[in-house]
Parts: C-alpha cells; structure tokens; sequence
C-alpha cells in the first residue's frame, strides 16, 4: 500500500497534532517550574513525590502522538486517542472534586470527535469496528435464504 502525500492529510490532523505540541509545551513549562499550570494541574503535582516524571511522560506521549499522527502512523492515531481519552478523565475527575476546567474539556472533546470521522480514520486506515455494509452482520448471516431451500415439495 503506497503513502498518501503531506497534501492528503486532512487539515484538521495538522491542528490537532499542533495542540499535542501546545500541550506538551504547557506540560515541559510546568515541570521547569516556568508555568504554575491550572489549578487541577497544581492540585494533583502537590499531592504526589512523581509529579514531575509524570509530566515528562505526558510531554514525550504528546509529543510522539503530533509527530506520529504529522507522519500519518496508525499508531498516531491510537496514541492520539488514548492520550484524549486519558485527559478527558482526568478532567472530568477534576470536574467530580470540583476542579472544573471546561475549555480543554471541550478541546479534548472536539480532538476526539474529529479524529474518529471516517475521513479522518480513513486517512490513518483505522477499521472502523463493526459492520460497514448494510445487511451484514452476525443475525444476517444466520438468516436462511428461501432460494436455498434443497427439499423436495411433497
């Protein structure tokens, strides 16, 4: 299978990749004690000894799911994915302790809804799960076709 060029690669990838970026910016200024981060951010690094490897983990993930999802990687897709799906919980624990950071709860929320577009998993050909055809699936392969009918009237 040949490699779609730079040109096919949907806008939108570019920009979430670019917020990767961003992200693992913010991530790398906390941890050098350049940026105090939001209060979530704070709360949770004043609470363990393992903040700061925590944070450089999250800058290396963020930063390999843009460089992947630029070079059109399928695992940048599923590292792009998960990484969302993992903030999106961090912030909707922050929400639950009363923490709420609502414009990346709708950042992350407009990553995820963008990446899983068909065009979008199509250009990292992500399978999309489950049946894509009409009429096929599980109970249809079981239904028995009239035409097949061997017997004999009688």
């Amino acid at each position: 299978m040949a490699r779609s060029s730079r040109r096919d690669l949907p806008f939108g990838v570019v920009v979430v990749a670019f917020g990767f970026l961003l992200n693992a910016l913010l991530f790398a200024l906390f941890v050098a004690r350049i940026r105090t981060g939001t209060e979530l951010a704070q709360r949770v690094a004043g609470g363990t000894p393992y903040a700061d490897g925590i944070m450089l983990l999250l800058t290396g993930l963020n930063v390999l799911a843009a460089l992947l999802l630029l070079r059109r990687h399928p695992t940048g897709w599923v590292v792009a994915m998960l990484l969302v799906c993992v903030a999106l919980g961090a912030y909707l624990v922050g929400w639950w302790f009363g923490v709420p950071e609502y414009p990346r709860m709708a950042i992350f929320s407009a990553m995820a809804l963008y990446l899983n577009q068909r065009e979008v998993r199509a250009a990292f050909a992500v399978q999309p799960s489950g049946p894509t055809d009409p009429g096929v699936g599980p109970v249809d392969d079981q239904a028995e076709d009239p035409r097949a009918n061997t017997s004999t009237p009688g």
